[in-house]
């Protein structure tokens, strides 16, 4: 059992550095478009906007890559939108800019936290309240404090008996 719980706290381990990496190289990639954006216009005040010859193509781009965006900075991201006039998008566009970085920040973070292998070995002793939540039920701190003790007495139980479980299952199909 040792050996298992080993190799699940290397893929714990393992998963949160390359998780962290896919993270930050897309909020790059992001924040690329952003800058191509705003890049395609010049917006000198609120009713003074300057499209450049590329505006239309980064414009297209932006708003192509917009859910990805969402999906980074949650429900209270600016809106982008096709009908929008283009000195709000531009606006809006800015203020993403900005928001996303911040995101990039904290990624940054955590890629230098998951190194710390603490931080794996707390998820693999999180996981019987991870299963829990996977099957829908919502945990309280407490309950959680409850559950993962409680999962890891059971599965050590179950594996101490392991045999004697495989020969009352295959009794009952004799």
């Amino acid at each position: 059992m040792l050996k298992y719980l080993l190799i699940l706290f290397g893929i714990i381990y393992l998963s949160g550095i390359v998780s962290s990496i896919f993270k930050i190289v897309e909020t790059v990639s992001l924040l690329e478009t952003l800058e191509k954006y705003l890049q395609s216009a010049t917006a000198e005040s609120y009713t003074s906007f300057i499209p450049h010859e590329d505006y239309f193509p980064a414009r297209r781009a932006l708003l192509l890559r917009y859910p990805r965006i969402v999906h980074h900075l949650g429900v209270n991201c600016p809106n982008l939108a096709y009908g929008q006039p283009d000195n709000e998008i531009y606006s809006n566009a800015t203020l993403i800019y900005n928001d996303l970085s911040m995101q990039r920040n904290y990624y940054l973070s955590s890629f230098i936290r998951s190194f710390n292998p603490r931080m794996a070995f707390w998820k693999l002793l999180q996981i019987p309240t991870t299963i829990v939540r996977g099957m829908g039920f919502s945990l309280s701190p407490k309950s959680s404090k409850f559950i993962n003790p409680l999962g890891w007495i059971i599965t050590y139980i179950l594996n101490m008996y392991a045999v004697e479980i495989k020969a009352l299952i295959n009794s009952f199909f004799h």
